[in-house]
């Protein structure tokens, strides 16, 4: 199991002390997943942490029975529900692997046993879930200031090749539209 990655992803957050990289690496286990796999189900808490080595990821929740979501993930990111994870909290979130998927995971009870001895796990949290509702805030923004069409070309800029990873329809959610309007959207513009 290669952690090359997860480690420059985690020392752009915060440096790394050697011993602290250690335990970390004894902690994580690496797990495949097929396409369609939940990783985190409606009205459960969420009991690992993920590193996307491989695949693609979605957020969604259902309101009023319409699927919307929430969160994209590709390789490269943490897959983190702070609330569902750090406070154990059941939600309507459902997170669910798009395409076949290899992950690092690390389970609520490891973090737990990382904060105990290692305070930069503490800081690596924080920084983690900081950077997490930054994105989030930054999200609600974009609805709000940018037309569909800008927020269409800012996710194909976040996630190059998005359309063969994920259908038009979870697309079209997270765009805070119809599938219809991103048809006539992607219609007018090419």
């Amino acid at each position: 199991m290669s952690t090359e990655k997860l480690f420059q992803v985690l020392s752009a957050f915060h440096p790394l002390p050697a011993d602290f990289q250690e335990a970390l690496k004894n902690e994580l286990q690496l797990v495949t997943y097929p396409k369609g796999h939940y990783l985190v189900q409606a009205q459960s808490p969420a009991h690992h942490v993920y590193f996307l080595e491989k695949g693609f990821s979605v957020a969604y929740q259902y309101q009023r029975n319409k699927r919307v979501v929430t969160d994209f993930w590709q390789p490269g990111e943490i897959i983190l529900a702070p609330k569902r994870f750090f406070g154990q909290l059941p939600t309507n979130e459902i997170i669910q692997v798009t395409t076949d998927s290899e992950l690092l995971s690390i389970s609520y009870d490891s973090v737990l046993k990382l904060f105990e001895k290692y305070p930069v796990a503490n800081f690596l949290a924080r920084d983690i879930t900081a950077d997490y509702y930054a994105k989030s805030e930054e999200r609600i923004v974009d609805l709000h200031t940018l037309d569909a069409w800008e927020r269409y070309e800012k996710l194909l800029k976040m996630y190059p090749g998005i359309d063969l990873l994920v259908s038009q329809e979870l697309i079209a959610s997270y765009l805070n539209i119809t599938p219809q309007s991103l048809s006539r959207l992607k219609a007018e513009h090419n």
